[in-house]
């Protein structure tokens, strides 16, 4: 599943409970630029640093995404969305740190637009390119990938089983590759939106997932390689056990880490063994292509046998934080009938902290249990997180940091659900 996708899960917990002028109310929004022209004023002023940073707010009439400058990712910054640009039909963003582009993947047709920042520290729209001759329906996976260069990039075209390749800088469509993945029965290949970026090839990780039961998946994961080169398919490998598989992060040897996630083996929890993820984790070793041979993890041993764990966040070259399901946190059950509501409002879910070489995890100390699902933010070198079970009633979140040290620490104040990636650009 797509983290659009995800998104689409919990927009059915919002649009339950709140109506579309209550949403607007506490969100500040009527302000907002829009997508088609405007700009969007930073809050930073047009000196200093400035960071951009991409949400999404949900309501019973649809999506609206927007994409808004900030100065600081620090507390006691806060988000303001009547000083962003405004996506109808949810958008995210990815850009090159440094540069002073924006590239926004639109949800509601397959387009990239980019904008640009200028001396006064605005966005301006500049050119939109297209890729619905290539049969994509939406280019929302494109911001969840680091650029791999500013001449050529990829994003996984989910639906269709293929990279797609375009030029940022000269914001041209480059074409497809077609990924050797093929339905078995009635399960259908997913690609993840997360791509492992290396500088000599990209890995794709790829899950067979049953579209009228989506708690259902085959027995084993993939891993396609493509040479960066070539944009040729150079290795597939799988790994039977583990169902399904997403990048935890790399480390600065390249070293990617891959583990489940807690909504599929909270599935298996509650549903059954013939359902959801087993809580593995998985790595790859450059300059190997394949799943490393020597390398298999059960994520529940690491935090004392709990059977809910995954989510992996790699910290640093040495730590990472992990998810566990803490049943004593549970204050309503959480059964096949009503799985997709509480999963998305039961805080049950605490964080662990793990050095990568110790056959154990640390609970983490004095936090708060959360919920729902965890999106990884990495920005010049730090980890952060977004619980969107924390929305109160002003429509906030805080973004938590994850310290390589083991701490939680506070950091700024969001609106909505964050997407895509957050980056320095100025």
């Amino acid at each position: 599943m797509s983290v659009a996708m995800k998104h689409l899960r919990k927009s059915k917990q919002m649009t339950t409970n709140l109506g579309s002028a209550a949403i607007a109310a506490m969100l500040g929004l009527g302000c907002a630029g829009s997508g088609d022209d405007g700009h969007a004023t930073p809050d930073g002023g047009s000196t200093g640093p400035l960071y951009v940073v991409s949400t999404n707010v949900f309501d019973p009439d649809g999506i609206t995404g927007y994409v808004a400058l900030v100065p600081s990712l620090d507390a006691p910054t806060t988000m303001d969305l009547r000083n962003a640009i405004e996506f109808p039909g949810g958008a995210n963003a990815v850009g090159i740190e440094g540069q002073p582009y924006v590239y926004v993947g639109l949800w509601s047709t397959p387009a990239v637009e980019r904008w640009e920042l200028q001396p006064d520290g605005t966005l301006t729209k500049g050119p939109t390119i297209s890729f619905a001759d290539l049969g994509v329906l939406d280019t929302s996976s494109v911001a969840f990938t680091p650029i791999a260069s500013p001449e050529k990039s990829y994003f996984a075209d989910y639906i269709g089983a293929q990279l797609v390749t375009w030029d940022p800088l000269a914001m041209e469509v480059i074409g497809t590759i077609p990924l050797p993945l093929e339905n078995e029965g009635t399960l259908v290949p997913i690609l993840m939106s997360y791509l492992t970026v290396r500088d000599d090839a990209v890995l794709v990780n790829s899950f067979m997932n049953d579209p009228d039961d989506d708690v259902r998946y085959s027995d084993r994961s993939r891993l396609v390689a493509v040479d960066r080169a070539t944009d040729e398919v150079v290795s597939v490998d799988e790994w039977v056990g583990c169902e399904k598989m997403q990048l935890a992060g790399q480390t600065s040897d390249g070293t990617a880490y891959y583990t489940a996630d807690t909504g599929r083996v909270l599935e298996r929890h509650v549903f059954g063994p013939e359902f959801g993820a087993t809580p593995c984790g998985l790595r790859v070793v450059p300059p190997g292509l394949s799943f490393d041979e020597g390398y298999d993890i059960d994520l529940s041993d690491l935090v004392g046998g709990r059977p809910v764990a995954g989510d992996l966040m790699v910290v640093s070259d040495t730590a990472a934080f992990l998810r566990a399901w803490h049943d004593e946190d549970v204050d309503q059950e959480v059964t096949p009938e009503n799985f997709e509501e509480a999963r998305a409002t039961v805080r049950a879910f605490r964080w662990w902290y793990w050095e990568l070489d110790s056959s154990t995890a640390t609970e983490v100390p004095g936090q708060t249990p959360h919920g729902s699902f965890a999106d990884r933010f990495t920005v010049a070198g730090r980890t952060f997180v977004a619980d969107n079970t924390t929305l109160d009633a002003n429509g906030d979140a805080v973004l938590t940091e994850l310290s390589p040290g083991g701490e939680l620490r506070p950091a700024m104040t969001v609106k909505g659900q964050l997407g895509g990636t957050i980056y320095r650009i100025r």
